[in-house]
């Protein structure tokens, strides 16, 4: 039997496994264009399947919430009543909509910022010290550039 630190301990194995066979292609995304201009502190690059395509170290999704974040695009004002629950934390939706949902940390301060494109969902974390503002603008930036590629 599997008892839940197990189980978590697989789905990190899982996201890193998928990291490596995915060959780095989308990790510089993660690394450099999200995580690395300080403006968001974990980030994760999800296809419309719900599969993680490449995701900062630190950064887990649990189980099935790869999917839970695309189908939070199927009804954005949805995530107003119930929030979101993403890396196992709760959320409250600031602003949704079919491009782009943004949410604040239900306890503590920071948030997430969502972004949808035709082929990828961005996500982009951000915590205290970090300006939401800012953090919204590198990952719809993010997304724009995947849009204007086909992405």
């Amino acid at each position: 039997m599997i008892n839940t630190n197990d189980q978590d301990v697989f789905e990190e194995l899982r996201a890193l496994l998928n990291h490596y066979q995915r060959g780095n292609a989308w990790q510089p995304y993660v690394d450099q264009s999200l995580v690395g201009t300080g403006q968001v502190s974990h980030a994760a690059i999800i296809g419309q399947d719900g599969s993680v395509w490449a995701i900062s170290p630190g950064f887990q999704l649990k189980n099935g919430e790869g999917n839970k974040i695309v189908n939070f695009f199927k009804d954005p004002s949805g995530t107003s009543a119930s929030g979101m629950t993403i890396a196992g934390k709760k959320y409250f939706t600031l602003r949704a909509d079919d491009r782009s949902i943004y949410g604040k940390k239900a306890l503590g301060s920071g948030g997430v910022i969502l972004v949808k494109t035709s082929k990828t969902v961005i996500i982009g974390l951000y915590e205290e010290g970090q300006q939401p503002g800012n953090a919204a603008a590198v990952v719809e930036g993010v997304a724009d550039y995947l849009i204007n590629n086909g992405y």
